[in-house]
């Protein structure tokens, strides 16, 4: 860590932190590429060094961690980040192909189903079950 940030370490970290969290939100640029420059920050400042920060594509975590994250449906453009989340199928992911990483990686526990959606919590909740069903069964 340059000299200039001696004893302000927490506070550099923190602010880097911040920044990122901001820029997921924000949706500007593609979560590969900000999480890509947060990486490379913490690199250049010295918080991680080379084998820290190649250590993470030899572990199968951050693959398990991206599914999560995205296997809702991954809609293009949204109107709300928090409830507006599509169903299984609705967005742009290729999701068999998708999982097959997943368990390539080898995750093979339970899976989840999560629909944050004021479009599916307004349907009547036999519909979304029976859809969510269907749509586990054929697209994923």
């Amino acid at each position: 860590m340059p000299a200039v940030f001696a004893g302000y370490e927490a506070i550099v970290a923190l602010s880097i932190l911040s920044l990122l969290f901001a820029a997921f939100v924000w949706e500007k640029y593609p979560p590969e590429v900000t999480a890509a420059v947060g990486a490379a920050a913490f690199f250049l400042l010295g918080f991680l060094d080379q084998k820290e920060v190649l250590s993470v594509f030899s572990n199968s975590a951050p693959i398990t961690i991206a599914a999560m994250f995205v296997i809702s449906g991954a809609l293009v453009r949204t109107g709300d980040l928090l409830n507006d989340r599509g169903m299984m199928g609705d967005g742009v992911i290729d999701l068999p192909a998708f999982r097959a990483m997943i368990e390539a990686a080898g995750f093979h526990g339970a899976q989840e189903v999560e629909i944050f959606s004021d479009h599916w919590w307004s349907r009547p909740g036999d519909e979304v079950l029976a859809t969510c069903v269907e749509r586990f069964r054929t697209v994923c």
